[in-house]
């Protein structure tokens, strides 16, 4: 039986399931100091214990997305905020390839940001 966390990755059809997974896979490689949990039924990372990022699935469109805690202080063209107050969003296409360096040029920020706190 899955716990919550992987039943997230697991419960979606394809393309939905390999991009996601991707994207964890992203996520938890980019540096060793990055932890996955489960919080508020989402996938949620932590950079030294700080949140820094969740993935999530647009009911809307249903495709997924990064969302970056305090988003909002993250200087990038593409996050968007839309009607969030402190989160922003990073869509990632469910055709063609992952822009892994904008995910890292993302994580980056975020993490700068959460160790200035």
């Amino acid at each position: 039986m899955l716990n919550d966390l992987d039943s997230f990755f697991f419960y979606h059809s394809e393309p939905l399931r390999s991009t996601i997974a991707s994207l964890r896979s992203i996520v938890c490689q980019y540096s060793p100091d990055i932890s996955e949990t489960w919080e508020y039924k989402m996938p949620t990372y932590r950079y030294k214990k700080k949140r820094v990022c969740y993935i999530w699935i647009d009911k809307l469109t249903d495709e997924p997305y990064l969302g970056f805690i305090d988003g909002q202080d993250l200087n990038h063209p593409s996050l968007e905020a839309g009607e969030r107050r402190r989160m922003a969003a990073y869509r990632v296409s469910l055709e063609g390839d992952i822009d892994m360096a904008t995910i890292h040029t993302l994580l980056d920020l975020a993490i700068d940001y959460v160790s200035d706190k």
